[in-house]
């Protein structure tokens, strides 16, 4: 079989496909997505942008600014494409209580651990000749053990035992793993998932907007307990090692169907919650893209990389 030589994959283009391989088709080949950015993923991003900038030690006030600007900058490599402006607005003036009071829910992380490396982005070819990229969030070092663990922020809507359980068998702690091995050259072998959980509480009727922020604010601070989790996800170096045959196996069946042009279809009854595509599942689209949707740039092929 002839080498890939033109396909990136990440850990959500992957999940993607195997999900439904015409979602896959749908978004990445098509580079289709809705017009309109589902709420939480503006969340995980804000998150991530605020918690970043406290890891480089930037002021929020400066992480803000950035954001606005990027914003009202656009363009087809924009992070903010698809965002509310009003919801963007609130979960900015939220960002820095929720920051505080993950603070002191963990008070002590720059005594146990150090930093490695913020915000890393890694690349590397896959034996059939694709190529896997990614970004770890952080790679540290535990101070009293020297155990090396990478460092994954998570935003979700409720944790509990089976989303802890569903991690050990997930796939982007094996593989940012294997590439903090591969790429960074840490012998890391556990993952540190740091979870914010998202609001929960919508704005009341008759509330403002400065009055929701401050409730949401004060619920971050009082219930931090149930807010932030974090717990440590270990693996054997075997199961490490399998996850790029994995990643390999995974390649080839993205590569099989563009060459032979079939993208099968999920069957409904099969899969948990509904898709972002299943209004457009059945159209004809070579008679015109639907207003609902938009079509990327180039340069957002792989959005999760965007900014990177």
């Amino acid at each position: 079989m002839k080498p890939i030589q033109k396909l990136t994959i990440t850990n959500s283009s992957k999940s993607t496909f195997w999900d439904c391989p015409y979602k896959y088709f749908l978004f990445y080949v098509m580079m289709l997505s809705p017009d309109a950015e589902p709420e939480y993923f503006t969340w995980g991003k804000v998150i991530h942008r605020y918690a970043e900038g406290e890891d480089k030690g930037l002021e929020y006030a400066v992480v803000e600014e950035a954001i606005r600007r990027e914003f009202e900058l656009g363009g087809p490599g924009s992070d903010w494409l698809g965002v509310d402006p009003q919801t963007l607005e609130w979960m900015l003036q939220l960002a820095p209580s929720v920051m505080g009071a993950h603070l002191l829910r963990f008070p002590n992380d720059d005594k146990l651990f150090e930093d490695l490396g913020v915000e890393r982005k890694f690349s590397f070819k896959l034996p059939c000749g694709a190529t896997m990229e990614g970004k770890v969030d952080k790679v540290v070092r535990h101070v009293d053990t020297g155990i090396i663990f990478n460092w994954e922020r998570k935003t979700a809507a409720k944790t509990g035992d089976g989303y802890w359980n569903s991690l050990q068998f997930a796939g982007q702690p094996k593989g940012y793993l294997l590439a903090t091995q591969k790429v960074f050259g840490f012998p890391a072998r556990r993952a540190i998932y740091d979870i914010f959980k998202k609001p929960q509480v919508k704005q009341r009727k008759g509330e403002t907007r400065d009055q929701f922020v401050k409730n949401l604010g004060n619920l971050y601070l009082l219930e931090r307990k149930k807010y932030f989790e974090r717990d440590e996800v270990p693996f054997e170096q075997w199961e490490i090692d399998a996850y790029l045959e994995e990643l390999d196996m995974d390649a080839r069946a993205i590569d099989w169907c563009m060459r032979n042009g079939i993208w099968p279809k999920h069957h409904p009854q099969n899969r948990i919650g509904r898709c972002s595509f299943e209004s457009i599942c059945k159209l004809d689209l070579s008679k015109g893209i639907p207003p609902a949707f938009r079509v990327r740039s180039k340069v957002q092929m792989h959005p999760e990389l965007v900014g990177v």
